[in-house]
């Protein structure tokens, strides 16, 4: 053991950084939005769609496994987007 080095983290303190920070936090942004869809009258199959297109089929469901911020970054965007702005038009 070295006094004063720094070693990088373990693929478990990796894990758990991503799951903490990244997954958990998008699920429930996704979540969030499929709620107020609901509320807003969207058909449920139209919910179920755009559940599956946010965690399969996005470039921010690809970065959420890596440590560069690009997870984080989507979902602070998803969160803008969906937070100030009316879901359906009447």
């Amino acid at each position: 053991m070295v006094i004063g080095a720094c070693r990088d983290p373990r693929y478990v303190q990796q894990l758990a950084q991503i799951l903490w920070l990244q997954i958990v936090p998008f699920f429930v942004l996704v979540l969030w939005v499929c709620r107020r869809l609901l509320k807003d009258g969207v058909d449920l199959s139209a919910v179920h769609f755009f559940a599956l297109a946010s965690f399969f089929g996005n470039t921010a469901a690809i970065y959420m496994n890596s440590n560069f911020g690009h997870g984080v970054a989507a979902l602070l965007s998803s969160g803008a987007v969906f937070s100030g702005t009316s879901v359906v038009t009447s």
